[in-house]
């Protein structure tokens, strides 16, 4: 890594460290398909969704009913007793899917999790010697410890998030217009002008969250490297020059979080016109453009200014939720790239499942299996014996190291290996 705390490349150039991958703009479709497969189903994945769809279904219900029941509407009346049981039993309802739906999102989350982080383990496992040559250790750390923890804790809890959010807003938009249709005159045009302050404002901050990633790769990568060689960096004195250099490492990343949240509050700036403007225009149609003077229009009005009051938030809350969320992938996306792209030393992809990891008696399974298949009593070599015939090694880069090399040992012989600096000795 330079001294800025960016990765070196390689390439062309014949480096041995290549530059840690960084992606530009939306997150791919099979980005999505992969997170949705290592659910184990996408019915899973659906299932979820539609119970968050009742649920803020219900919760309109149950404010729906509130209306009538502050304003009697309903005629004859029916009695106290029936509004509070109608009451009770939609909030039962909504609590019901609630539960369901936390309970469905985390499985998902959990499952999603585990699949993934057991593919880019078995891809890393079984990778080649070039891979480990040429990849950091603090690379390989960020994925399998921040990047996974994002996967299991934060992205399902922002899709979830994300999902109530689109669903508020457009219930708002919807109790307006259904209250007073004339207002969709003024929401149509607000809707499409915040659609491009999100797309303008989502695509900024997908940047800066990649960066965030790669730049906090480098500072676990020299904190690795410092710890493995501390005696050394005493030995000659160089403590000063490493804390700088962790030190510049830690600003560079955290210049990234900064950007991150002056882009939040330049969209919070924008999306609270948009709802000084709906709240204005309800407001405006309701006194001039009063469809009814009955009662049940009263509480009706009544809930559309609560869901307008309300629309600044939830649409504020739902861009966010929105590029959070879309950021969040980018840590399924490193995590897809290390399954996909890690070249093998003979044994597969990532994508091929690990034996014996689920455990119990498929683990139980694959070990009797292995047992079976080792070597008999009497057919393990008698003796160590060791053969080189004509034996060339070299690197992912450069010329070989060892040419030609031919070389016999016996079994319990003790061999020393003898040569001047660079002759090739550890090779």
């Amino acid at each position: 890594a330079s001294k800025d705390g960016s990765a070196t490349g390689t390439g062309s150039d014949g480096a041995l460290v290549v530059a840690e991958e960084r992606k530009s703009g939306a997150v791919k479709a099979d980005v999505w398909i992969a997170y949705i497969t290592a659910t184990g189903t996408a019915f899973l994945f659906f299932f979820c969704v539609f119970l968050n769809v009742m649920n803020n279904f219900s919760s309109i219900a149950v404010e729906w009913w509130i209306s009538f029941w502050t304003t009697d509407s309903i005629d004859p009346y029916p009695g106290f007793g029936f509004y509070v049981s109608v009451f009770f039993a939609l909030a039962f309802v909504v609590a019901g899917l609630l539960y369901g739906k936390t309970l469905a999102f985390a499985w998902m989350g959990v499952w999603a999790s585990k699949n993934l982080h057991h593919k880019m383990l078995h891809s890393a496992i079984f990778g080649s010697s070039a891979f480990f040559d040429r990849t950091p250790v603090g690379w390989m750390v960020s994925r399998f410890s921040s990047d996974v923890q994002k996967i299991d804790e934060q992205l399902p809890q922002m899709l979830d998030m994300c999902i109530t959010s689109i669903l508020l807003t457009m219930g708002s938009f919807v109790v307006m217009s259904v209250v007073t249709p004339l207002v969709l005159c003024f929401i149509i045009p607000l809707i499409a002008w915040y659609a491009w302050v999100v797309v303008y404002y989502k695509r900024a901050f997908l940047e800066i969250k990649r960066l965030d990633s790669t730049t906090r790769s480098p500072v676990y990568s020299h904190f690795s490297e410092s710890l493995a060689g501390i005696t050394t960096i005493r030995a000659y004195g160089q403590v000063p020059e490493f804390l700088q250099d962790n030190v510049r490492r830690l600003n560079r990343n955290n210049r990234q979080f900064m950007a991150m949240k002056s882009m939040e509050l330049w969209l919070a700036t924008r999306l609270q016109t948009v709802g000084i403007i709906s709240i204005t225009a309800v407001s405006v149609i309701s006194v001039f453009f009063r469809a009814s003077p009955e009662s049940a229009y009263v509480g009706l009005l009544g809930l559309m200014f609560t869901h307008a009051l309300r629309v600044t938030g939830t649409m504020q809350w739902m861009s966010q939720n929105i590029t959070n969320m879309e950021a969040q992938m980018n840590s399924v996306e490193r995590a897809t790239h290390y399954i996909d792209t890690i070249e093998q030393d003979g044994c597969g992809s990532g994508n091929k499942p690990l034996e014996g990891y689920q455990g119990g008696a498929a683990a139980l399974a694959v070990v009797a299996k292995n047992t079976a298949s080792l070597p008999k009593e009497g057919e393990w070599p008698s003796k160590g014996s060791i053969q080189f015939t004509d034996y060339s090694l070299k690197y992912a880069t450069g010329e070989p190291v060892l040419k030609h090399v031919s070389a016999s040992i016996g079994g319990g012989e003790k061999i020393g290996v003898v040569g001047r600096t660079g002759a090739g000795k550890s090779s």
